[in-house]
């Protein structure tokens, strides 16, 4: 089942709440709970893509009960200190974890990979896509467009939960099929899919690679 994307931020204090929404925000709705005594509720589980959230007290019964609902959502714990015990805890329960202050990069890193990890849940398949947004300049929006197509959503639904027109989306997905040299988005998708594909698979390079595939520049 495709999510709806959305993204839970969970902070202790306003200052990391300012830029952990902010960047979040850029790729999908962030709903933000400031708050040092209690913890959100998610409710319908299925609408969010990831879970960003400050440690502090109580969170790791929290994000028990977070993962017994949702056992594959990406969770990313952002704590003051790599303590080595807390770290084996945290990843025991697969969360994920970075050090304050959070840097924008590492953020949009977990976010891209949250936003296909919904559904499709192959790492390499998540890599390819950060790997694409970073060499093509890919935007925040056209990440999110990628994340569509790759979910093989219907258009309707995706202007819906974008607010937008079928005009602009069509401005937005030309800019995106600019940038990555496709023709269409099915191309588009079953190219990065390809690529996913061969990056496990060295021996079945022989297949055309997409345009922008890491192999035609030298990569692994």
């Amino acid at each position: 089942m495709f999510h709806r994307g959305w993204f839970q931020v969970a902070v202790q204090s306003e200052h990391v709440s300012d830029s952990v929404r902010g960047v979040a925000a850029l790729y999908s709705t962030a709903r933000l709970h400031v708050n040092v005594e209690t913890w959100p509720v998610l409710g319908q589980v299925a609408r969010f893509a990831g879970v960003i959230a400050e440690y502090g007290p109580g969170f790791e019964t929290w994000a028990s009960g977070v993962r017994a609902s949702a056992p594959s959502l990406p969770v990313l714990a952002l704590v003051s200190a790599l303590d080595g015990a807390l770290l084996s805890r945290l990843h025991a329960q697969s969360i994920e974890v970075a050090a304050l202050p959070v840097h924008a990069p590492e953020l949009v890193a977990f976010i891209q990979r949250a936003l296909v990890s919904n559904f499709l849940p192959h790492d390499r398949v998540a890599r390819m896509v950060h790997y694409l947004a970073a060499s093509r300049g890919l935007s925040a929006r056209e990440v999110q467009l990628l994340s569509y197509c790759l979910g093989d959503e219907p258009r309707a639904r995706v202007r819906r939960r974008l607010g937008i027109s079928e005009n602009t989306l069509k401005t937005q997905i030309k800019s995106l099929l600019r940038k990555c040299g496709e023709r269409n988005v099915d191309a588009l998708a079953k190219n990065l899919l390809r690529a996913a594909l061969l990056a496990e698979h060295p021996e079945k390079r022989a297949e055309p690679l997409a345009p922008w595939h890491p192999a035609l520049r030298g990569a692994a």
